[in-house]
């Protein structure tokens, strides 16, 4: 019988930060490969209704202008008819709360941001093992805030026209 491999939280948090490193390097080639597309084949413009939007959110609350970008510019893409998606994990996880709220220079407060997200139907998503090694959970969240898993991300992703942010 195999026996039971325990990892310490100092491991768990390598891991986490490997894992975040991994999906931004991924996020980055999408846009690279999108950049190279659109440069050899400008004379192809897409519609408003096929552009997406991806803004991962990875900072945390000690970085408010990072996150309150992200935020930002998810709504305003939103407001100009892309589909968005938005994700938070590593740091960003406590910006999906329901307990937290950050102010930050002339932005709106991350919670009417991420609600006006959610109200305007963006995707807004948080990595659910980002949020427990955060000490959070998803009962805790705000309300419209989903459990980002691989399936939806990449079916968001392989419909086309993806444009990502890490913030």
């Amino acid at each position: 019988m195999p026996s039971k491999i325990q990892f310490s939280q100092k491991q768990i948090a390598i891991m986490t930060i490997s894992l975040s490193f991994i999906l931004a390097l991924v996020t980055s080639l999408v846009v690279a490969n999108m950049v190279h597309s659109s440069q050899t084949n400008s004379s192809h413009e897409m519609t408003k209704s096929s552009q997406k939007l991806m803004v991962h959110i990875s900072s945390g609350v000690d970085e408010p202008h990072a996150i309150m970008m992200g935020l930002n510019k998810a709504l305003k893409a939103r407001e100009a008819g892309l589909d968005v998606f938005v994700y938070a994990d590593v740091k960003a996880t406590d910006i999906m709360l329901a307990k937290t709220d950050i102010a930050f220079a002339d932005f709106l407060s991350s919670q009417k941001l991420v609600n006006q997200l959610i109200d305007s139907g963006a995707q807004v998503y948080v990595c659910p093992h980002c949020l427990m090694v955060n000490g959070g959970k998803m009962n805790e969240v705000i309300p419209g805030v989903r459990e980002l898993t691989m399936d939806n991300m990449i079916s968001f992703m392989n419909e086309g026209g993806v444009t990502a942010l890490d913030y």
